[in-house]
């Protein structure tokens, strides 16, 4: 009886590139679960990602469900390769310009008087690359919060 040491587990490269991710089989399939609960095509018409929810309280039949953003995310280890392969499924991040299309919506609703919204419009901003042009776009938007103390007489 003697004892052998296992064979060296010998680690895969980390920089290997991650395989393609390929979602195109779910292209037409009625299962793409939305934030409003309804159930539509994959492919079908363009939604975002779940994090655009807080942002578009108003339309949660624009934005995946949680659960299957979640899901989706996690298909592959390289985010980047899944973003691509649901991109061409219609799902996407929310863009400055698909916000400035809910302006109406949002202010009518009044949604920049709740923190919660304030906190996801300033993650959603600190996310764009050039924040400068994305600041101008959301000029007239009532996206800082002003607290009054008083009377505006009494600060004389």
């Amino acid at each position: 009886l003697r004892f052998v040491l296992p064979e060296p587990v010998v680690p895969k490269e980390k920089d290997a590139a991650p395989p393609p991710v390929d979602l195109g089989i779910l292209e037409g399939v009625p299962l793409l679960v939305l934030n409003d609960e309804s159930i539509v095509e994959f492919g079908d018409a363009t939604c975002f990602w779940n994090d655009a929810a807080l942002l578009l309280p108003h339309a949660p039949k624009l934005c995946v469900h949680e659960k299957i953003s979640r899901d989706l995310r996690t298909a592959s280890r390289s985010i980047e390769r899944v973003k691509e392969a649901c991109d061409r499924l219609g799902i996407r991040k929310l863009r400055t310009a698909d916000l400035a299309e809910h302006r109406e919506k949002i202010h009518e609703e009044r949604c920049y008087e709740s923190d919660e919204w304030l906190g996801a419009f300033w993650t959603f901003l600190k996310g764009q690359e050039v924040r400068r042009a994305h600041l101008e776009t959301f000029a007239s938007w009532h996206v800082l919060k002003v607290e009054r103390f008083g009377d505006a007489a009494d600060l004389s």
